[in-house]
């Protein structure tokens, strides 16, 4: 690997890569900014998958429940009274379930914007190339 002077001069030792282009030397800061926010996507994109799970959980239990409710049905009646109420608990679930899903995936995604974007602005900002 390069030393630090290589690297930042260039091979040719005039601020140029081989090709001519301006070299530019990594910014630590901004490096370890970018890092951190792929850092905060993850553990938004596990959360996110934690709470998708729990919710299947969840539903699977109540499918459990319907089933041995619908066992023990004694009429036609009982049996559709039961799968309406089943229903429209399901459809008030996923609906709820929905929006804290795009809550959660938001509010992890913007945070680490946020955090990035700050981090961009508040940096030094240096010269490229010459």
């Amino acid at each position: 690997m390069a030393d630090t002077a290589t690297r930042k001069t260039g091979p040719a030792g005039n601020g140029k890569t081989p090709a001519g282009l301006p070299m530019f030397t990594l910014n630590e800061d901004l490096f370890s900014t970018a890092s951190q926010a792929g850092q905060e996507m993850l553990a938004s994109a596990i959360s996110f998958n934690e709470e998708v799970a729990r919710f299947a959980n969840e539903r699977l239990k109540a499918n459990v429940e319907r089933f041995e409710g619908l066992s023990k049905c004694g009429s036609i009646e009982d049996a559709l009274t039961m799968q309406n109420v089943f229903a429209r608990k399901m459809i008030e679930d996923y609906t709820q379930e929905m929006s804290k899903l795009a809550e959660t995936a938001t509010r992890g995604y913007m945070d680490a914007w946020k955090h990035s974007i700050e981090s961009i602005n508040a940096a030094p900002q240096a010269p490229f190339g010459d």
